[in-house]
């Protein structure tokens, strides 16, 4: 069965396609591509998209198809569609949607030839043979104004060379030719045809000549509308005055005489005129031609042949020549050309072209439409007759002449519309006139007409139009069929049943629930063998028990006009009493106010069980995606854009997003990616996208959940093409990867540190193992000296008890030193940064060590701006410049320098601290050894001091805890230069925002866009300046509105302390308003979120607010 349909459906003579939700079309039939062909439609295809596309070169019916996806079917008239012979066509469109369980699926479209004509619509009828043909045209309404020109304005003809449409033509033509104009413009008017004639310019040197003509148009009431102007440039420069208008006249007289295309060759078999008759025919201009040989428009006329013909016209007055005429993929002829020696005008060689067979097809034509029009009116049985564009009769058989019984004389003077019966109920804007005939509105028409005697007679009427008439005065063919009584009452029926036979669904109509009219399908569909078996039963005797009432109230429904499904589905029972799901369409008519039921059936039975195994498929899978924690996505090309069809519900749990958010959103999902791994997760999909190839990839990167957590993801991607490589569809599987990634990052974070550990143990236990032998041995062997050796003197006694003291000494830097460098390693020690004057903690430093410089007869200076700042742990700090003062006076000797200074790093929220000094200096061998703990480098002072060697890596330690650097220069014997970064500024950012939900999510953006800087939040202004006056932030973010102090005022207040030029803020607000924007900007603030923010953006701006930042603090210093 579902051949036959596919079958039918193809070779139906109709065309027909159907087309998806989205508009892409679906199925073509084969006889919607003949009618692409014929008529130059745009030939649907697979990818075409009818809400997007036009269909027809003209009009466009893309709104009328979008309706029909809200439930709205359509038909129109499409007028004048080009067809390839050069006519045209009118086609009907039908559009309607398609249903699938009461939902629109999709829709389909029937187009069907209405007729077809070799004559253009009534305005391009003269319009483009005259832009092919003349030299110049214009076209004029009825009073004179220009309303089209092809543009070639010929500067002597008129007054002005611009554009000259909108214009009134007496007022810019020549005033020599003024009187013409007006004299054959009346003369148009009141014989409504079409007139010629000819003009002459004089000019200074020469004179131009013109033919004429103008061409009315009527309009449907045959009044003029609008009039065509051909004018012609006859010769572009005339040799003489006197000779050519005695040519023209000549040639003008043979035209007449012969009635065909005449044109005229000199000796040399140039052509020097070119008549109207030859621009119709060949469709060339005479300004195309004059000038050329013979042989270039008649190819068939040789040099040789044209000879021939000369010397054939010296003896004889004419010569005959036949042959083919072609212009290239446009037509052929067969011409007979006849060549006449002028007598008058010897130089001139006249000749005729007559096409063969042209009268002969034209007397046929007309033979045959007689003879047909005969045979059609002697055949028909009934009633017929021909009426013309007013109504009246042209025409009848005597059918109609024996069932009316006019005599023929009263016949054909009267008016068809004269015999119909109006009724008296109807309203008089519906009564049948001739130009709703005219329109096409009404084809077919009920009417009772008047015979002569008086009686009425009922008819059903065909209105069809003569395509050999005019066609803007159509003539019409009424063909009539008696109604009978019993056909009159159920007029409606029989035309069902004529519909019902071709249908495959099964389809019958009831009157009280009786079946009246069915087709075999119907019977068929409930185990019938044809359609009478089933006639005068009752629609419930096909229900099963279970579903009667059911059924029975869905109909009551229906006859009441009453709202109730579109379909409706039902346990049926066939003749064998077995049963089978059924789907009923219903639809009601009323007739004679009779109520009648169309019944629409199909057997549902194996769509219920596909259904079936389709619900549990998808529920199987549908159980499986719920269930996973990944999720699934497909993307589809719509016209030029791949868009979202689904994501499945797990994408909720990975990205806090829902389904709808992302389906709305088909950019959503690239917004929420970590703007670290944006730019190069971009370059690979592109890659992906532009290779032509790859069908698969699987990609790793970050994306920032609902919440602003970062939520690392693994999107394995499968990738559908076509044939030329373009992306038709996407296929997605994302995992969460976060807990996997993080345990690596753990793992070897874990790893890194128990590395470190290990080493710092081996280190601890290497120097405790060496370093502390020496002294323990220095002191015991002193000990065992004076514990022994009685012969001791005091003063040696001292001296040695002296030497014990300073290996404790060592003994306990060494360990003090391990210690801090043992805490610094694990991270145990406290470390807590604060603003501090940057000369002040360096003059602590200077004065702990001015004694032993004192004594070393060493200058001190400390160089350092007493404005500048640094943000760090005041214990550790000193520790640095501590170790670094003591080291420089200890290998300096008397009248050395010691020189501390700093400077700000450009474009860096860090300072540079020197500590100079002009002693011995350091080996270029040993500076590698100074900040390797491994290595214990270590020497003695200037003055014999000793060292453990650990205080410069302890130094190394404290400035990269810092976020710094430390480095060293040196040349022995002249001195050395250590140079060290801390930071000048916070690194923390402030958060304020009296949303407790807000402040969570920002500050968790905040930390995953800037992972160097530690976040802290407050709910207020006021909370914000205590929290700034004690430990300045790197950055401020702050709400709009807030309690207590808001955003606006609370800058303000920043402003008024002083602080607001040091300190940067971003402004990040739920809501606010147009005129707070420009206040914001008056103030100096540069960026201005609103949430939700972009995070590529917004990251942007804190990094550069930031930097901002530090500059203005080290150009502040």
């Amino acid at each position: 069965m579902e051949e036959k349909i596919a079958t039918l459906i193809e070779q139906i003579p109709i065309g027909i396609f159907t087309y998806s939700y989205n508009g892409n079309v679906e199925f073509v039939n084969k006889n919607f591509k003949k009618y692409s062909i014929l008529y130059q439609i745009a030939l649907p295809h697979p990818h075409f998209n009818v809400f997007e596309n036009d269909l027809f070169p003209t009009v466009s019916i893309k709104d009328e198809l979008k309706k029909t996806m809200e439930g709205i079917p359509f038909e129109k008239e499409i007028k004048y569609v080009r067809s390839n012979n050069g006519g045209s066509i009118s086609v009907i469109v039908k559009g309607t949607p398609v249903f699938e369980d009461d939902k629109i699926t999709g829709g389909i479209l029937l187009i069907d030839d209405v007729k077809v004509s070799d004559k253009k619509p009534p305005f391009e009828t003269e319009k483009p043979h005259l832009k092919e043909l003349s030299s110049f045209f214009i076209v004029t309404n009825n009073e004179g104004i220009i309303e089209s020109t092809n543009g070639r304005i010929d500067k002597h003809l008129f007054s002005v060379s611009e554009r000259i449409t909108g214009r009134n033509i007496l007022e810019i033509i020549s005033p020599e030719v003024t009187h013409l104009i007006v004299k054959n413009y009346n003369t148009v008017f009141k014989q409504k045809q079409k007139i010629s004639f000819f003009f002459s310019l004089k000019l200074e040197k020469t004179e131009k000549h013109f033919e004429c003509k103008l061409e009315p148009h009527l309009n449907s009431e045959g009044k003029v509308q609008l009039i065509y102007f051909y004018i012609k440039n006859l010769v572009e420069e005339q040799p003489s005055k006197e000779q050519i208008p005695v040519e023209l006249d000549y040639y003008k007289k043979a035209a007449l005489k012969f009635n065909q295309a005449v044109l005229a060759i000199d000796n040399d078999g140039k052509i020097n005129y070119w008549d109207e008759n030859s621009e119709n025919i060949f469709h060339l201009t005479a300004t195309s031609t004059i000038g050329k040989f013979i042989s270039e428009i008649f190819t068939f006329i040789t040099k040789d042949k044209f000879d021939e013909v000369k010397n054939t016209l010296q003896q004889k007055d004419s010569f005959t020549l036949s042959g083919s005429f072609e212009k290239i993929l446009q037509f052929s002829l067969q011409l007979e050309l006849t060549f006449l020696r002028a007598e008058k005008i010897s130089e001139t060689v006249l000749v005729l072209c007559k096409q063969i067979e042209r009268e002969q097809i034209l007397s046929n034509k007309f033979e045959m439409r007689a003879n047909r029009l005969k045979e059609l009116l002697k055949s028909e049985t009934e009633p017929t007759c021909k009426i013309d564009s007013n109504g009246t009769i042209l025409l009848s058989n005597p059918a109609f002449k024996s069932k009316l019984g006019y005599p023929d004389i009263e016949l054909y003077r009267t008016n068809f519309l004269g015999l119909i019966k109006q009724k008296e109920e109807i309203e008089p804007d519906e009564k049948l006139d001739i130009n709703i005939i005219r329109s096409g509105k009404v084809k077919e028409a009920e009417l009772e007409l008047v015979a002569f005697n008086g009686d009425l007679h009922s008819f059903k009427v065909k209105f069809l139009p003569d395509k050999e008439s005019d066609e803007r005065f159509p003539n019409f063919y009424c063909l009539f069929s008696e109604l009978k009584l019993e056909l009159k009452e159920h007029s409606e029926l029989y035309f069902y049943k004529s519909l019902l036979k071709a249908s495959q669904d099964g389809i019958a109509v009831s009157l009280d629930s009786n079946i009246m009219i069915a087709n075999d399908s119907f019977a068929k569909i409930f185990g019938y063998d044809k359609s009478e078996d089933v006639y005068d039963k009752n629609l419930l005797d096909f229900v099963a028990d279970d579903d009667v009432l059911k059924v029975s109230e869905y109909f009551k429904l229906k006859e009441n006009n009453k709202n109730g499904p579109e379909r409706f589905e039902f346990l049926a029972t066939k003749k064998d009493d077995s049963y089978f799901y059924a789907e009923l369409s219903v639809a009601l008519f009323v007739s004679n106010k009779q109520k009648y039921i169309v019944t629409v059936a199909r057997d549902v039975t194996e769509r219920k069980r596909a259904q079936k195994v389709i619900r549990e498929s998808e529920q199987k899978y549908r159980n499986i995606t719920e269930n996973i924690d990944d999720f699934l996505y497909t993307f589809e090309r719509t016209g030029e854009y791949l868009r979202p069809l689904f994501y499945t519900a797990s994408v909720e749990k990975i990205t806090g997003y829902t389904q709808s958010e992302f389906l709305l959103d088909p950019k959503l999902f690239l917004k929420i990616i970590h703007p670290d791994d944006f730019t190069s997760l971009k370059k690979k999909l592109a890659t992906l996208w532009r290779s032509g190839f790859h069908s698969s990839s699987e990609l790793e990167f970050r994306i920032l959940n609902k919440q602003g957590n970062i939520v690392w993801v693994r999107n394995k991607v499968n990738i559908i093409r076509d044939s030329k490589g373009g992306i038709q569809k996407i296929y997605g599987l994302v995992s969460d990867i976060t807990l996997s990634k993080r345990a690596e990052e753990e793992l070897k974070e874990s790893a890194e540190n128990l590395k470190k550990l290990n080493e710092a143990k081996d280190r601890f236990l290497s120097i405790i193992s060496h370093d502390l032998r020496t002294p323990f041995s220095s002191i015991l062997g002193f000990t065992d000296l004076l514990l022994t050796d009685e012969a001791l003197s005091e003063m040696e006694k001292k001296q040695y008890v002296r030497y014990i003291q300073d290996s404790s000494k060592s003994m306990l830097a060494l360990v003090n030193s391990l210690l801090d460098w043992t805490r610094l390693q694990t991270g145990r020690i406290k470390f807590e940064p604060e603003k501090l004057n940057a000369r002040e903690l360096v003059e602590k430093s200077v004065s702990s060590s001015a004694g032993t410089a004192l004594q070393k007869h060493i200058s001190i200076q400390n160089l350092i701006d007493a404005s500048l700042n640094v943000f760090v742990d005041k214990n550790l700090a000193q520790q640095i410049f501590s170790n670094l003062i003591s080291n420089a006076i200890k290998f300096t000797t008397n009248g050395d320098k010691v020189l501390i200074s700093a400077s700000p790093v450009i474009g860096s929220r860090f300072l540079e601290f020197t500590v100079k000094d002009t002693g011995r200096g350091i080996k270029e061998d040993n500076l590698p050894k100074l900040f390797n703990i491994d290595m214990k480098f270590t020497s003695e002072g200037t003055a014999g001091e000793k060292g453990s060697g650990l205080g410069l890596s302890l130094v190394k330690e404290i400035v990269e805890r810092h976020g710094g650097t430390v480095s060293v220069t040196s040349e022995y014997g002249k001195g050395s230069e250590f140079k060290l970064t801390l930071p000048v500024a916070s690194n923390k950012i402030l958060i304020i925002d009296n949303n407790k939900t807000d402040r969570i999510l920002y500050s968790k953006i905040i930390k995953n866009i800037t992972p160097d800087f530690d976040v802290d939040i407050v709910s207020n202004g006021k909370e914000a300046l205590d929290k700034i006056s004690s430990s300045p932030p790197a950055l401020v973010i702050t709400e709009n509105e807030m309690p207590e102090l808001n955003g606006y005022n609370f800058i303000l207040e920043l402003i008024r302390q002083n602080i607001f030029s040091k300190l940067p803020v971003i402004v990040l607000s739920g809501k606010i308003e147009r005129n707070i924007l420009q206040e914001y900007a008056e103030l100096g603030i540069e960026y201005i979120f609103k949430k939700p923010v972009n995070l590529k953006d917004f990251k942007q701006a804190v990094e550069k607010s930031i930097r901002k930042g530090i500059t203005n603090n080290t150009n502040s210093t």
